[in-house]
């Protein structure tokens, strides 16, 4: 520790002085820094928080003081009336990852300025600056212990503070940390300044050749390297393991398929000699598809697609004719569906009126054939496929249709049983037109023959009559 007497009189104040101080700042470490700050921005730092406390909180300040050609956080009362009294001030870092951490080496520069107090406070909370000039740690962010009394030194005069620490305590979690100062009737002092704050883990690279932590010690001749087991899983560095941070790498793990060197061999995923074929068909579980079946590995020579539902060649894609689209049991390869997208349709399956070969046996059943080509089948309810003019389809929507005796399917008029109409139509169908509108006695010429060698019957008549009475016609 290097000290410098700067002055011991009360109003020696380090908010006033200009004095050049010889303090040789550290370099940020390299890998092992966690955290590092110089003030230089005089800036508070991101997520640190300032904390007030004792009998005059409204009392408790803090500043950036400009010390020796640079700024320092300066910590002390806000007011200078001769003393100052009664306040307590606290700054509390932001929390920082120190899990991977064998050891921990915590430096700061701090000037104490006619500070004659030889009291700090063994633990406190975030929210509550102690009494005294203390610096401490905390596991959680609220509950803090103390590192060390600050004060302890003589007064006026800047110290650089060195604390090396065990960091097996943190392991898992994050640490912040508390610089904090007090005046009170008791102790009276006119302020703490602190310079920088650099945090740096011990040495967890052990494998790289390289001084990371800067003790002067590589690799396995640190002992970090030799006694740090910062994850937990039973090995230190040096004992072989290749990833002190990761508990699922060391040199018992089995290799898994992750990319990572699980045992510390060398070898990765299924370049190493450990890794698991289940199936022995030349690829490990980490690239086949499926290592319990030797007819799935990723090579489309080795393992071609076969008709048997699986992702053969590992293109995670099975081809469709291998599965079973509609659910009725049967595929398009192995099962012979001929239309695997209706369930209705599959070798075997019962033929019903859809005009589709259900039973995939090549031919449609005749009664589901529309041999007439009028719309509708046998099956469908056409009285008559070889007669296109008879069929179910009521085209008129009167309610019936030619098969039920509808002799005009385009007139809703007309139909089997329908009113007769004067209409010059025979709406009945009963073969005669507006019969119900013929007087008695009247006789109706309803034909006349053109050509009476045509006729058949045995008068030959040139005209024929009809007659709606009841009586004859000679």
């Amino acid at each position: 520790m290097t000290t410098r007497c700067l002055c011991r009189t009360a109003s020696c104040l380090f908010f006033v002085i200009t004095v050049a101080l010889a303090i040789s700042i550290p370099k940020p470490g390299e890998a092992q820094q966690i955290v590092y700050e110089d003030f230089e921005t005089a800036t508070f730092p991101a997520n640190w928080e300032h904390h007030t406390g004792g009998n005059d909180p409204t009392n408790s300040c803090y500043d950036f003081e400009w010390i020796g050609n640079r700024y320092w956080l300066g910590l002390a009362a806000c007011q200078w009336n001769g003393w100052a009294y009664y306040q307590a001030t606290g700054i509390e870092t932001d929390s920082y990852d120190v899990s991977y951490c064998p050891s921990l080496t915590v430096e700061f520069a701090l000037y104490n300025a006619d500070d004659e107090g030889e009291y700090c406070s063994s633990t406190w909370t975030d929210s509550s600056p102690p009494e005294g000039e203390c610096f401490g740690i905390s596991v959680d962010g609220t509950n803090y212990d103390r590192l060390e009394h600050l004060t302890e030194y003589e007064y006026g005069m800047w110290t650089v503070h060195t604390i090396t620490l065990d960091a097996s305590a943190y392991v898992g979690g994050d640490v912040s940390f508390y610089f904090a100062e007090s005046d009170n009737a008791t102790f009276w002092d006119d302020g703490l300044a602190f310079d920088y704050l650099d945090v740096n883990c011990g040495e967890y690279l052990c494998h790289d050749g390289v001084d990371n932590d800067g003790d002067g010690d590589i690799d396995c001749l640190d002992s970090d390297c030799l006694s740090g087991d910062v994850d937990g899983d039973g090995y230190a560095p040096c004992d072989g393991d290749c990833d002190d941070t990761d508990p699922a790498i060391n040199p018992g793990a089995a290799e898994i398929c992750d990319g990572e060197d699980n045992d510390c061999d060398g070898a990765v995923d299924c370049d190493d000699p450990d890794a698991i074929d289940a199936d022995l068909d030349g690829f490990c579980e980490c690239d086949d598809c499926d290592d319990t079946d030797a007819t799935v590995c990723p090579d489309a020579v080795q393992c071609p697609e076969i008709c048997d539902g699986l992702d053969n060649d590992c293109d995670s894609d099975i081809p469709v004719d291998e599965t079973d689209d509609d659910g009725d049991g049967d595929n398009e390869c192995a099962d012979l569906d001929c239309d695997d997208g209706n369930p209705d349709t599959y070798v075997g399956a019962t033929e019903i009126c859809d005009r589709e070969d259900n039973d995939c046996d090549g031919s449609l059943p005749a009664d589901e054939v529309d041999a007439d080509g009028d719309g509708t089948t046998e099956c469908e309810g056409d009285c008559d496929d070889t007669d296109a003019s008879l069929n179910n389809a009521d085209l008129d929507g009167d309610g019936q249709d030619t098969c039920a005796g509808d002799c005009d399917d385009g007139n809703a008029d007309v139909y089997d049983g329908a009113p007769e109409l004067q209409d010059n139509l025979d709406n009945d169908c009963d073969e005669y037109v507006d019969e119900d509108f013929i007087a008695q006695g009247y006789v109706l010429i309803v034909e006349f023959m053109h050509n009476p060698d045509m006729v058949t019957d045995s008068a030959g008549e040139w005209i024929e009559l009809y007659n709606n009475s009841a009586m004859d016609i000679d």
